[in-house]
């Protein structure tokens, strides 16, 4: 449920502070591949405009990128797509 109300966060008010975290932990400690789903494309979304926002860029390389990480080196072959995907995207 966290990852849903951190998407909500971002999705309605632009809000990283936190949700960068949560995110970053629901890929990492999820059980449900929908929410790990979810967590990756959000963090994608981000940090595909944070460009110039050089906290948030900062906050995604040292949190999200070990999760996408261990998302890329996972079993679903859905999720690791996904996470490469919007690492590329993100360029992160």
């Amino acid at each position: 449920m966290r990852v849903y109300a951190a998407q909500a966060l971002w999705a309605i008010a632009q809000e990283t502070h936190n949700v960068i975290g949560v995110l970053s932990t629901g890929i990492e400690k999820a059980e449900e591949l929908e929410l790990k789903a979810t967590a990756v494309d959000t963090l994608g979304k981000i940090g595909a405009r944070a460009a110039s926002d050089g906290d948030v860029r900062r906050a995604l390389k040292e949190q999200a990128v070990p999760a996408l990480q261990q998302a890329l080196h996972g079993e679903h072959a859905h999720l690791r797509a996904a996470a490469g995907e919007r690492a590329r995207h993100a360029r992160l």
